[in-house]
Order: C-alpha cells, then structure tokens, then sequence
C-alpha cells in the first residue's frame, strides 16, 4: 500500500496545515501466474505382459495377450487398453484375452489414452505359421492291465503330440474304445511332430505312452 500527498491548503482561521492524502491500493505478486501452478499432465504408461517379443506362433493356436497400463492422474487404466494388429485391424480391448492370429507377420500395437487425452502405446512382432498339415495316427488297443490281469473297463485313448519328443504337450482325447486312428489337423508347415497314445480306464488312469512316432509336415 502506498501514501502519496495530492494536494496543501492552509486553514486562515485557525492556521493549521492540512495535508489531503489518497491512499493506492496495489496487489503484491511473487512474479508467478496462476498457469504457472498447473501440474502438468503426465503420460499413461504401459507395458506388454504376453506375447514375449518375437515369439512364434502356430496358426489356430491361441495366444494369449496381458498388457498394463498405469496413470499418475487416472490411476489403473489397463481395462481402457486397445489392441490392433497390422494384418487384421482391432483385436479386442482390455487387461487380458487370447484368440488366433492369422499366418503372417503382425504388428501387435497396446494403446491406452487417458482423461486428458494424453496417449501411449507399446508394439511387438508376432509370427504366425500357416498350419495346414495333417496326421493320421494308429494304434492298437490293450488287452491286459499292467499286473497281466484283463483289461475289461477300456473307456478310450488320448493322442499326445507336438515338435518336442519330450514335451507333448497337446492332445486329442479319444472317447471310443473301439476307434484306433484319428487324424490330427491344422498342424504347421515344415515342421517335425512327434506322436504318443496313452489308454484310458473307466476310473481316468492312464497308461504309460506308447511308443513314439513321428512325421514330418
């Protein structure tokens, strides 16, 4: 607040001095705007979870896609994330999910926005074979138990298989104890697969592998 004199006059009856003052009234400021306190907003971030980057796929299989998507101002947002493919557009929305990818290579693209519409994304390759080979395999069905006695309550088989011998991880289960053969499909090209039978019991047990086979597609 500042004084300053705006004006002198003497009083000749009484010979006094007055001295008029008007008074200013200023605003103090420490030299910041009120856009000056604004935080900013921050980008989302996010990270893909699954598919690993590179991976390689089979055509038919299912693969499964987890990302998430965290925002200083908004909190969680993975339910909002986006997911497209170069090759086969929108994907599906969210967290989590899993589906086929076509044969080809596809640019997997995680995008998230936030309430400011301040965005974010995080892309990967995924190769995806063609697999359409097929596999015809056989057996025979068990007559005896493993302590020799009769095999009476046959309920059906399951076909393991895949490209490493020692993890088959796949399998086709066979609910008819008469059926010996099933043809396996969608298998991918140019690849070595490997093929196991078990037998199955009316209480679930399942017997040892039988031996392996293989075939080249």
């Amino acid at each position: 607040m500042v004084s300053r004199p705006i004006g002198i006059r003497k009083n000749k009856t009484n010979g006094l001095l007055l001295i008029a003052s008007v008074f200013f009234i200023t605003s103090c400021s420490n030299g910041e705007s009120e856009a000056d306190n604004r935080v900013e907003n921050r980008p989302p971030d996010i990270n893909i979870l699954s598919p690993s980057p590179q991976i390689q796929a089979n055509e038919h299989d299912l693969i499964d896609f987890r990302a998430r998507a965290d925002d200083y101002e908004d909190g969680d947002l993975s339910s909002q994330i986006e997911w497209t493919s170069d090759l086969q557009g929108v994907l599906d929305d969210g967290a989590s999910f899993a589906m086929e990818l076509d044969a080809g290579t596809h640019l997997i693209t995680a995008s998230v926005t936030d309430s400011a519409n301040a965005s974010v994304e995080q892309a990967l390759r995924v190769e995806v074979a063609e697999a359409n080979s097929n596999a015809a395999v056989f057996w025979s069905a068990p007559t005896e138990n493993v302590d020799n006695t009769p095999l009476t309550d046959l309920i059906g088989f399951k076909v393991y298989y895949g490209n490493d011998p020692e993890q088959l991880t796949r399998f086709v289960e066979v609910n008819d104890p008469t059926r010996l053969s099933v043809v396996i499909e969608n298998l991918t090209n140019n690849q070595r697969y490997y093929f196991a039978v078990t037998a199955v019991n009316s209480l679930g047990v399942e017997s040892d592998f039988a031996p392996l086979v293989s075939k080249d597609t």
